[in-house]
């Protein structure tokens, strides 16, 4: 559903499935408030992109942060973001690293 919102260019309305989703999600999984998940979730992006200025986007850090942070955006249901993040993680790993390398293969599982 989110991904045909944002196929259609109403990414305000993606947004809006997507925050619907995760309460639904957090509920099922027995999580009344998701507000500790996204603090956690807010403190792993601030790191990653930290780590992104500091050491550049081609630095092992950063891909394991962003293997961090997708976990994170999984975890409260930020499925869009979460699947960007991993195919822009995998092309930088396979590009620095190469495909045999294990944060490439990290990544990998990740999809």
């Amino acid at each position: 559903i989110q991904d045909w919102y944002v196929s259609e260019g109403d990414e305000s309305e993606a947004r809006e499935v997507e925050t619907r989703i995760k309460t639904i999600k957090s509920k099922c999984d027995g999580i009344d408030d998701i507000a500790p998940c996204e603090k956690l979730l807010k403190g792993t992006r601030n790191l990653y992109d930290k780590i992104t200025r500091e050491k550049g986007g081609d630095s092992p850090e950063r891909i394991q942060l962003g293997l961090s942070l997708a976990k994170e955006l999984h975890r409260v249901g930020r499925g869009l973001e979460f699947a960007r993040l991993l195919v822009e993680l995998d092309a930088v790993s396979r590009r620095v690293f190469g495909p045999d390398h294990p944060l490439s293969k990290d990544v990998e599982l990740g999809l």
